[in-house]
């Protein structure tokens, strides 16, 4: 085996680890380019429902009103997953 191979017992375990973990990004579609729906808002992946509302509410203090259908498209995504994952 060279440096370059990857050892067997690697992949195995890669590959559980992959599988068992959670999915934490929201992504949603905002005219017609895929987002982040925590980075949006400025938030940490997994936060749930109620720091994105916090955060939603402060952008929209701060943000041009133009803006304000793009962070309740971020808002309603994460709003949407947690909502699923209680079902």
């Amino acid at each position: 085996m060279s440096l370059l191979e990857p050892e067997a017992s690697e992949a195995p375990s890669t590959s559980a680890r992959s599988t068992s973990s959670k999915q934490l990004s929201i992504f949603f579609i905002y005219n017609g380019h895929d987002w982040e729906a925590h980075q949006v808002l400025g938030i940490p992946q997994g936060a749930g429902v109620d720091v994105a509302t916090r955060a939603y509410q402060e952008q929209l203090k701060t943000a041009d009103p133009s803006s304000y259908e793009f962070f309740e498209a971020a808002h309603a995504a994460i709003f949407k997953k947690r909502r699923n994952e209680r079902l």
